[in-house]
């Protein structure tokens, strides 16, 4: 799903959610590192904002909790 989206945010015009959902695939797969630069490319498009910066903050959180454990 995760390439899927990806594919899908770097061929239409408006791909905010797309990133959105790239993200959050990629969360869903353990990769923290993918997800959060999908959240911060969906950061830039008005309607993902809220929920990407949400998003991107609890993956960081938990980015840096596994880093300090």
């Amino acid at each position: 799903a995760m390439q899927a989206f990806e594919k899908a945010a770097k061929q239409i015009s408006d791909p905010g959610q797309a990133w959105l959902m790239t993200g959050y695939a990629a969360w869903n797969s353990n990769d923290l590192s993918k997800a959060r630069q999908a959240f911060t490319k969906a950061l830039k498009y008005l309607k993902q904002k809220d929920k990407a910066r949400e998003s991107l903050l609890r993956v960081e959180r938990i980015m840096v909790n596994i880093d300090n454990s």
